[in-house]
């Protein structure tokens, strides 16, 4: 709605091709171009689907797959050594949290809700 009140457009195909490129040019990722078409693409259709709107495709935007650089063999090795028994805190969680990721292919968001609950028997 933002959008369409700035650029005073109709809401049609050549409207929603300008609202993606003003997406586009805003900086943002393909992904997240994609996430705000998903969002308006049911609405869109629903319109169509009524009659209120002239029938048109939506397509996504390519996203490029961006592949992540993989640690060298000494990069991997000093990840997994065990601390030294005098550092601190902080070494012996980082150290823990890594090797538990390698060792469970957990994700990101799995080990930021882990919770370790104590029972006091």
């Amino acid at each position: 709605m933002k959008f369409l009140s700035d650029e005073q457009l109709a809401v049609n195909e050549a409207g929603f091709k300008r609202y993606v490129i003003h997406l586009t040019d805003s900086g943002m990722t393909a992904n997240s171009v994609n996430h705000y078409i998903r969002s308006v693409k049911v609405f869109l259709y629903w319109c169509m689907e009524q009659d209120e709107i002239a029938l048109f495709k939506i397509k996504m935007v390519k996203a490029k797959e961006n592949i992540k650089d993989v640690y060298m063999q000494e990069e991997f090795c000093a990840l997994i050594q065990p601390p030294k028994r005098e550092d601190s805190f902080v070494v012996w969680r980082s150290w823990a949290i890594i090797n538990f990721i390698l060792g469970t292919a957990a994700r990101e968001a799995t080990v930021c809700e882990m919770q370790i609950h104590f029972t006091v028997l």
